[in-house]
């Protein structure tokens, strides 16, 4: 006999996903007491100058303080959501196990709530068909028991007809402002211990139709390519820091540093030709058309930014 049909999901907020701001947190942490170091060495009246620099390093310390926080307490906290029985599909239902830090355990139960939201928003009702908010939503309120060192909740919900599945959605009515909505469904799961709220976040993927039994393999992994969004971030991270290197050990001055990163510009402007070009939307007069013109409009960036560099190689506002 096959084992049921399982899926397991990590929450929303992840400690990997608060790695590259805090990154761009220390970058803007480390240029602003650079530069402060600069204008004091010039001993020029600087007063303004200094209290601008001052609010950039206090920003700079705030926000790399947050991120690592979130970092530290996300590393710590995990959580997860395992489907069971079926995929959810619209028209079927959601049965589903919550795993949580153990300490959540204490709460006793747990609040669960199931939402449709439009446009990723759904911290609101929508206040009519087009805009963005939550569209339903059902809440259970369910014990919560110690199993293998979490703390663990079941619930059960059925998945109402008449609402959109994942992903985007196109009204189809001229009194719609946008063309595309993005269509999302999420679990939102918190209990309360002592004074501390425990909340997590799992982002569902809600299929048109329930799919048979028939044609459920007998263990469905998670997808295999989930990991590369923290593979991306850490990937930025680490290329970024390869200028950051150069600098350091007299490899490399502020021009071609300067150089490296506006041919960035040209990388973007390739990506988003195959953007266009692939796009499943337009015929082909309408993608050469939109190639034609954002080419036109970035190449003159780039072809000003560039000129501008020319002319100014080694130079920058401090003269350094």
């Amino acid at each position: 006999m096959s084992s049921p049909w399982r899926k397991s999901i990590p929450a929303t907020e992840r400690a990997s996903r608060h790695l590259l701001p805090f990154f761009l947190a220390l970058v803007l942490l480390s240029a602003a007491v650079y530069l402060f170091y600069v204008v004091f060495h010039q001993k020029g009246p600087c007063g303004i100058v200094f209290a601008y620099l001052g609010v950039f390093i206090l920003i700079g310390l705030v926000w790399a303080g947050w991120q690592a926080y979130k970092i530290l307490s996300l590393m710590q906290a995990s959580a997860r959501l395992e489907l069971q029985d079926a995929p959810p599909a619209i028209g079927g239902r959601l049965k589903a196990l919550v795993w949580l830090p153990a300490a959540a355990a204490m709460a006793g139960h747990a609040k669960v709530e199931f939402l449709c939201m439009r446009d990723g928003d759904g911290d609101r009702d929508a206040p009519n068909r087009f805009s963005t908010g939550k569209l339903w939503s059902v809440r259970h309120e369910v014990p919560v028991r110690i199993e293998g060192g979490s703390a663990v909740a079941e619930f059960v919900s059925e998945i109402p007809t008449g609402f959109p599945p994942s992903g985007k959605w196109d009204s189809g009515s001229d009194d719609d402002s946008e063309d595309e909505h993005i269509i999302g469904w999420q679990v939102r799961v918190s209990a309360v211990v002592g004074a501390e709220p425990v909340e997590q976040r799992f982002d569902l993927d809600v299929l048109r139709h329930r799919v048979p039994q028939a044609q459920l393999a007998p263990q469905a992994a998670q997808s295999p390519v989930e990991w590369l969004s923290d593979f991306a971030a850490l990937a930025l991270i680490l290329t970024n820091l390869v200028p950051v290197y150069m600098v350091l050990k007299g490899r490399a001055d502020v021009a071609s540093i300067a150089y490296l990163y506006w041919a960035e510009n040209l990388v973007i402007a390739g990506y988003m030709f195959l953007r266009v070009l692939l796009a499943a939307r337009g015929d082909v007069a309408d993608k050469i058309g939109g190639v034609f013109f954002f080419a036109l409009w970035l190449g003159g960036r780039v072809y000003l930014l560039g000129q501008d560099s020319d002319r100014h190689p080694a130079e920058s506002p401090l003269g350094i």
